[in-house]
């Protein structure tokens, strides 16, 4: 097998294999046959199988962090669960809802005061700042989007801050931050990331949820809501369940790691993730794109000298010797890729690796082919000559 270490089929079959994947990857992209394959490969990641799987099951309830449902409720009740709210002494209110026109005069006023009256409040805003009519009054604000292509696609990752035509605009959750945490907001800002990358605690399993009904109900103990972060927004009608698509996301949560058909949280509950992460300071740093693919290069160059030694020397065994070690280096690759991402935060892309070395096998077969043909032309010396 030594021979086959640095032997220029080695490298020159491995060479091949990145050729052949990168010439795959143009022709499914330039073909509109093939559109709806490339938006599903662009929003697969192994990761949906640790957060949905994996880490679901993992982490305590954050009490950092309280989510009101607002429901259905009408405007003037919205109001008095805010006043009900304020009476409790929290240390600041998210108000995730769109109140874009007036509509009732009476509810609207309730609802006006309410506000009014609230002593640290941030409501949220589109990416344009609208959100809030401006007979509500004027509060700090900041945008709810999150990156993704349109609604079926997972959503992933956020900006903290946008630039747009030299001003700088404020997140939602980094807007409620620079009021909760002063250290923990200069600590976001210093990693001057233009994209965060959402790492996921989970739903209503791990922060703390009231109905409208316990805010109303005079025997609820809302005492959990002193000196907390407060978000209120929809949740759904039934607590637990997303069943309506009002502000419905598909995460990497979601319990189908393939072929979603239902999101599977609110968006309420993706800016509590979002401000949990900035609490604790557990932010996600992702491997570089070209790292990746040299990881994905080193590994397959390996895996080729065990291959090419086995296509040539040990013929009969070669498909399967090759199968199991396919098989148990793209597990094996996973579980590295899942340990790294769950001690250190590091996300590793072991794609690339387990692609090229999936074909690699089937590879070797054209480059012998290419050999072949060469031989008949030149005077090539190559391991797979005598074939």
């Amino acid at each position: 097998m030594k021979k086959y270490v640095f032997s220029k089929d080695t490298l020159l079959a491995t060479i091949f294999t990145f050729i052949v994947i990168g010439l795959l990857g143009l022709l499914v992209i330039n073909i509109s046959a093939f559109n709806p394959f490339v938006k599903a490969f662009k929003d697969f990641d192994f990761m949906n199988i640790y957060y949905s799987k994996i880490r679901t099951h993992q982490g305590t309830l954050d009490t950092n962090i309280v989510v009101v449902n607002v429901g259905h409720l009408k405007r003037d009740s919205i109001g008095l669960m805010l006043q009900k709210i304020n009476e409790q002494s929290p240390k600041i209110i998210g108000f995730d809802i769109f109140i874009a026109e007036q509509k009732e005069k009476k509810s609207d006023s309730v609802l006006k005061q309410a506000l009014k009256q609230t002593s640290c409040l941030v409501v949220a805003s589109d990416i344009n700042g609208n959100g809030m009519a401006q007979y509500f009054g004027k509060y700090a604000k900041g945008y709810i989007n999150f990156n993704g292509e349109n609604s079926s696609s997972t959503t992933r990752s956020f900006c903290p801050f946008t630039d747009k035509k030299g001003n700088t605009d404020t997140s939602f959750t980094a807007r409620i931050l620079s009021f909760a945490d002063t250290d923990k907001l200069k600590n976001l800002t210093a990693r001057k990331k233009q994209t965060e990358f959402i790492h996921f605690r989970g739903g209503h399993d791990k922060f703390r949820t009231y109905t409208p009904a316990e805010i109303f109900d005079t025997n609820s103990d809302l005492s959990l809501l002193k000196d907390k972060i407060i978000l209120m927004g929809y949740a759904g009608s039934s607590f637990g369940e997303v069943v309506d698509l009002e502000d419905a996301h598909f995460t990497p949560m979601n319990p189908e790691v393939s072929g979603k058909s239902y999101p599977d949280m609110y968006g309420v509950y993706i800016h509590a993730n979002i401000l949990s992460i900035m609490l604790a300071d557990d932010y996600i740093k992702i491997m570089s794109p070209w790292l990746a693919w040299v990881l994905a290069f080193i590994l397959c160059y390996l895996h080729m000298i065990i291959f090419a030694f086995y296509f040539n020397e040990k013929t009969k065994w070669m498909h399967l010797v090759a199968k199991i070690i396919q098989l148990t280096t793209s597990v094996l690759l996973l579980w590295i890729e899942f340990l790294v991402f769950q001690y250190y935060n590091y996300k590793i892309d072991m794609l690339p690796a387990i692609v090229a070395i999936i074909l690699s096998v089937d590879i070797l077969y054209f480059y012998e082919g290419i050999i072949a043909y060469l031989k008949k032309k030149t005077k090539i010396k190559s391991h797979f000559s005598k074939h």
